[in-house]
């Protein structure tokens, strides 16, 4: 049996003033897999990523990386996970684009030579090699996500979560960034992605996890919680329950 690469079990946070944000949130994702969380808004999703990456504590509840508590060591933890935040130029951090892939080498006392190598390999592997040396501020939305991305596989995440990667992007932003992650999962690494574009992307997806009130609704392969997409808040794509394989923004 494949031991999940990241899990919480019974997973809580309660607010100051007695509301809970998540609520008992159990789930496990495998290794390799492309896993999408879609629900309305305020219902958990984001709050979620945040507990997975130590920038928010949980009132109850554990978070098991490779089987280990990941509170153990969030330094080890945040390098095997890399965050993608909604805001894509929050992100940033540098004036040009080599620079800004060098920022996480660099803080963990990377020597240069081998920090840059790492720096153009992740650039490439995003497709910004040809861009090294431009501004990040003259960058387009996708472009900036994909320096976002870029960044964090320059530490080694072999899990990407993603919140809402796709938000203000234009159809050739999104191809290049969805071919970018299905790369990235066939060679292995997982990606756990919140998305309400279900018809751009759920096509590539091993699960599609329903939020309701910080809670699981439903999770499952996308035709097993079909019915209940519209319960999450979420519109259900004018397709079949059958036909979900159709449903992706990258051409057939």
């Amino acid at each position: 049996m494949t031991t999940p690469v990241l899990e919480t079990v019974g997973l809580v946070h309660t607010f100051d003033d007695g509301r809970r944000g998540l609520d008992h949130v159990s789930i496990s994702f495998l290794p390799g897999t492309f896993n999408i969380l879609a629900g309305a808004n305020g219902s958990g999703k984001t709050l979620f990523l945040r507990h997975l990456v130590g920038l928010t504590v949980p009132t109850e509840g554990t978070i098991l990386l490779n089987g280990a508590p990941a509170n153990k060591n969030w330094n080890l933890a945040r390098q095997q996970m890399g965050f993608l935040f909604q805001d894509a130029d929050a992100q940033i951090l540098e004036a040009t684009v080599l620079e800004d892939a060098l920022f996480g080498p660099r803080h963990q006392g990377i020597p240069h030579e081998k920090a840059e190598k790492i720096a153009k390999e992740s650039l490439a592997l995003c497709g910004l090699d040809h861009r090294e040396e431009d501004l990040t501020s003259l960058l387009s939305g996708g472009e900036k996500r994909r320096l976002n991305l870029a960044g964090v596989l320059t530490l080694g995440a072999s899990i990407l979560l993603l919140d809402e990667p796709f938000n203000g992007l234009d159809q050739p932003g999104v191809e290049a960034f969805l071919r970018i992650l299905i790369d990235l999962q066939r060679q292995g690494r997982t990606i756990v992605l919140v998305t309400h574009d279900l018809e751009k992307c759920l096509a590539h997806s091993s699960s599609l996890t329903l939020w309701h009130e910080g809670r699981i609704l439903a999770t499952g392969s996308p035709d097993q919680v079909w019915d209940e997409i519209p319960r999450a808040g979420v519109h259900r794509p004018c397709v079949g329950r059958e036909n979900w394989k159709e449903l992706t923004w990258l051409p057939r």
